[in-house]
């Protein structure tokens, strides 16, 4: 594949420039200079001697300014970073100083030229009629006439008939399974088992129950119980003061405070 410039518009009306230049894989050099390998003649000098370089790897073409006053994509009117290499694509058109150039990628003539010598291995119409392949290939037309030179019956496929890849059927490929989220009620017992300070994970949820329930009576009946001391404390306290008449309001509540 070849790299193809050309000035598609000039600010300033230069005579004696180049209109195009192709690089190819080996690349160059851009500029006023006359060392560069494209010279464009500027008499402005807006140009610099050495205004971009042209590189090539991994099968594309890049333009890296090392220019004074830049290089402009006009695509999208971005200004190319100094130094950084931009990859070319088909129609770019580049501003340097007072030129418009467009790029183009072709392949090259060298590609072209063997590909045009080098004979097809299969026939356009190889697929189109099977049995007429098979006939030709021992040397017999259909409708029943011969070739004028018959041959011997093959005992092997013309290679474009014999080594063709069977078809594969690829399976489809399964989304992976989502991890389930944690259900409503495994968090209760999570938080359930926090709060007693104990590990449930043995449990099942028969036993997890039948211990919720009773922590549940058992916290009933401790409820049950303060509320049955209160009322005893409330009831014996008319007989605290008749049995201490000499006892100030405060010891009604401390016993203590009395021995």
């Amino acid at each position: 594949m070849d790299l193809v410039f050309e000035i598609v518009s000039a600010l300033q009306s230069v005579p004696a420039v180049p209109a195009g230049k192709t690089f190819r894989q080996a690349g160059g050099v851009i500029g006023r200079h006359a060392d560069c390998d494209w010279v464009i003649h500027d008499p402005t000098n807006e140009l610099s001697k050495q205004h971009a370089t042209i590189s090539y790897r991994d099968g594309a073409y890049y333009l890296t300014d090392i220019s004074t006053n830049g290089t402009q994509l006009m695509d999208d009117g971005a200004q190319l970073g100094k130094g950084a290499p931009h990859r070319i694509a088909n129609g770019n058109v580049f501003r340097l100083a007072t030129f418009l150039i467009r790029a183009r990628l072709v392949e090259s003539q060298a590609r072209a030229d063997h590909a045009s010598a080098a004979p097809a291995l299969i026939p356009d119409d190889a697929f189109l009629d099977p049995l007429s392949a098979i006939g030709l290939a021992n040397g017999v037309r259909l409708g029943g006439e011969t070739s004028e030179a018959p041959v011997q019956p093959a005992d092997h496929t013309r290679v474009e008939i014999g080594n063709l890849p069977l078809p594969v059927l690829v399976p489809e490929s399964q989304p992976a399974a989502a991890t389930p989220s944690p259900q409503p009620a495994d968090r209760f017992w999570q938080n359930f088992a926090s709060e007693l300070g104990l590990d449930l994970d043995e449990l099942d949820d028969n036993a997890r129950q039948a211990l919720a329930l009773k922590t549940a009576h058992l916290l009933r009946q401790c409820i049950g119980g303060l509320q049955q001391t209160g009322r005893c404390a409330t009831a014996a306290m008319p007989r605290c003061r008749t049995a201490w008449p000499g006892t100030s309001p405060a010891c009604w509540n401390n016993p203590s405070a009395t021995r």
